[in-house]
């Protein structure tokens, strides 16, 4: 499995920090690896609500649609969202955390390859940071 996470101060309220990350549909103005997002399920973030995100493929592998699905939803503070594809699962974590007059948004992803793509794991590694990395660059001027 590959981790990555990161952290972003913002002087957005938690309340406003929450509401930009929760709607998926955004995900796209920040992650340079989102194509595209829009809302399958549901009119609004909450749990059960449903996300479809066309993200890149990593070398010469085509773009895969994922859907999201929010698992846990706890309004204004934190959403898990995960997403299962045929080679590979995805979850990922948002926690909006008071911080002064604004608030830290952290942002965690952990990216599975299924079945006998598992052997893979070790090498998924610096592929997803470096991912994560221009996402994590992405989320900064996003909640500038």
């Amino acid at each position: 499995m590959a981790h990555y996470e990161t952290s972003v101060t913002t002087n957005h309220s938690p309340a406003e920090a929450f509401a930009m990350m929760a709607d998926m549909t955004r995900f796209a103005e920040w992650d340079p690896g989102v194509q595209s997002a829009t809302q399958t399920t549901g009119t609004e973030p909450g749990m059960g609500a449903a996300y479809r995100l066309v993200v890149n493929g990593v070398g010469p592998a085509p773009a895969t649609p994922l859907t999201y699905v929010m698992e846990e939803f706890e309004a204004g503070t934190r959403y898990r969202a995960v997403a299962k594809a045929k080679f590979f699962s995805s979850d990922d974590i948002v926690t909006v955390i008071p911080n002064g007059d604004g608030s830290i948004v952290k942002y965690e992803a952990d990216l599975l390859l299924n079945g006998p793509f598992k052997l893979f794991d070790p090498l998924l590694g610096p592929i997803f940071n470096k991912i994560g990395d221009a996402a994590a660059a992405g989320l900064q001027k996003f909640l500038a």
